[in-house]
């Protein structure tokens, strides 16, 4: 699969990517915002001084050698000017420049090992002091050829982040602008297949809707780097010193560990902990809190408008993507009281934020049921009143089944197990499908079991993006995301902001007149202005855009 051009809403700096462009001017001033917050990088940064090259007028583009080997690494791009003082043209030329410097190297030092291409992230360049704020439409238009350019000229992947709604709509549309104008281009790579696209298509319907509702698992984590079940035990055994003392027997203590469950293997963990006086869910937290950028599937899942997010997973990459899509932080369930409108996450299994409540060995599981009984029936309400969708989850959680078959016996009346061979609802109904009979969800899989997918056939939908198990799966995955967001968000937050006119259609223009000539109807009438309707048109108008107090 060719590269693709991602579109995400988000902060870039905190985005798991291997490169990515950080604006500045010719005498090498960098913003606040691009360095804050970074560890290891001193509070008084500043670039190193320029070299011969850069002093070269021509020459734009110049890495940054003093940035922490644990971050991904930015190259300083002039992308600096006196408002309106340049064209178009020349933003876009030093984007080009940024990738015929970035991507030679970029082969010899990854930073996302995980990922089957490199991935590169730039912001929508001189829109925010570079000069070009007033004609952000027009360099969202002229920037995408040049990243379609340089994704099949270097075989990567690039992510425009943009931080602003507008601007992101915008991106949008100009995307689906430019893949009508330009269909050779392949905007959207030929394994994202039609029917792929129509799945996203009712899903996305779901979520204008206010119907659908995340299950994230820790496949998406694993996006960014952080350790699968596996390798975190690995780690959490050879810090507790299970095998110490253990040299003559070594290997075939450890393969007799190996072979014990996931569970029975962090209990004995555990103990080993408890006996040094040390509780494993806070090693757990130090070991997850250490990964700080999120990946691309949680900013594109981020911009979805859902409200209700559930997720295993005790890392806090979502939330902080969901921040930035957002526009606020999401309230954390059991954590934060949930505020009407507002997105709210339910960490099933505890939070790096309270490693008390981490949910690792068989022990917790098998307490589950007394310490959470309240986030239990939560979820089972979402799957009741609303379909969910699985990403990165592998369905073979205990706590879950036991919470789907309380479901199913509540929904469809069987109290027998649906996946052991009785009698099922289908039956209960003379093969005839009903309403009731509906399936719960929607399961997103980059890594295919048949027989796990037979398990579950009756209650939910399944996507398969590959045969097996491949890192290219999990990147058609992600353009799924990609593809599923760009469906599903409205398409209209820049109407009424002035810095994207050049996208604006002939209708949308229109439409903006009109909408702009009632506003300047009514300036002086208070008692409209008063009425609880012409709050609600303020409130569309700022949907659309626009910024200021009519």
């Amino acid at each position: 699969m060719e590269g693709h051009v991602f579109l995400l809403r988000g902060d870039l700096t905190k985005l798991y990517c291997d490169a990515w462009l950080m604006p500045t001017d010719r005498k090498l001033h960098v913003m606040r915002h691009w360095r804050m917050g970074v560890p290891g990088l001193r509070s008084d940064w500043k670039p190193s001084p320029p070299t011969d090259d850069w002093l070269n007028v021509a020459r734009r583009v110049m890495e940054v050698k003093d940035w922490p080997v644990e971050e991904p690494r930015p190259w300083l791009v002039n992308t600096g000017a006196a408002r309106g003082s340049r064209p178009v043209a020349w933003y876009t030329e030093g984007v080009r420049q940024f990738f015929e410097a970035v991507a030679p190297s970029i082969r010899q030092r990854r930073f996302t090992q995980n990922r089957a291409k490199p991935l590169v992230a730039v912001p929508l360049v001189g829109t925010g002091a570079g000069g070009a704020h007033n004609v952000a439409g027009n360099i969202v238009s002229s920037m995408l050829p040049t990243l379609y350019e340089a994704a099949s000229k270097w075989d990567l992947d690039i992510a425009l982040c943009v931080k602003e709604g507008p601007a992101y709509a915008a991106a949008v549309k100009a995307r689906k602008a430019y893949a009508e104008k330009y269909p050779e281009t392949r905007v959207w790579p030929r394994e994202l297949s039609e029917g792929l696209k129509a799945k996203a298509n009712k899903l996305a319907e779901r979520a204008r809707k206010g119907e659908l509702v995340l299950f994230l698992g820790a496949g998406v984590s694993a996006g960014a780097g952080l350790p699968a079940w596996e390798e975190l035990l690995k780690g959490l055994s050879q810090i507790a010193g299970i095998f110490l003392g253990t040299e003559d027997r070594d290997d075939s203590l450890r393969s007799a560990f190996r072979k014990l469950n996931y569970l029975d293997q962090a209990r004995l963990i555990a103990d080993c902990f408890q006996e040094r006086g040390l509780l494993i869910g806070e090693e757990v937290a130090r070991i997850i809190s250490q990964r700080r950028h999120y990946a691309v599937s949680h900013a594109a899942l981020a911009v979805l408008p859902v409200v209700e997010v559930v997720t295993t997973n005790y890392d806090s990459l979502f939330e902080i993507a969901s921040q930035y899509a957002q526009d606020s932080k999401p309230r954390i369930l059991p954590y934060d009281p949930a505020a009407p409108g507002n997105r709210w996450i339910l960490k099933l299994h505890g939070c790096v934020n309270h490693p008390e409540d981490i949910v690792l060995t068989r022990s917790d599981y098998l307490r589950y049921d007394d310490r959470r009984a309240a986030l239990k029936g939560i979820v089972q309400a979402l799957l009741i009143t609303r379909h969910m969708l699985f990403v990165g989850f592998s369905m073979t959680d205990d706590n879950f089944h036991r919470i789907i078959e309380e479901v199913r016996k509540a929904v469809r009346g069987d109290g027998r197990c649906m996946h052991c061979g009785s009698l099922d609802a289908r039956d209960l109904g003379g093969g005839q499908e009903t309403e009731s009979q509906e399936k719960f969800g929607t399961v997103l899989s980059a890594a295919p079991n048949s027989f796990v997918q037979r398990l579950w056939d009756k209650d939910l939908d399944w996507f398969n993006f590959s045969d097996q198990e491949t890192s290219e799966a999990y990147r058609l995955q992600e353009v799924f995301l990609d593809y599923l967001t760009s469906v599903s968000v409205s398409g209209t937050a820049y109407l009424m902001d002035s810095r994207y006119d050049d996208i604006l259609s002939a209708g949308e223009c229109r439409l903006r007149k009109q909408l702009m000539n009632l506003v300047a109807q009514v300036e002086g009438d208070q008692e409209i202005r008063d009425t609880a309707a012409w709050q609600e048109f303020e409130s569309l108008l700022q949907r659309f855009g626009k910024k200021d107090s009519l």
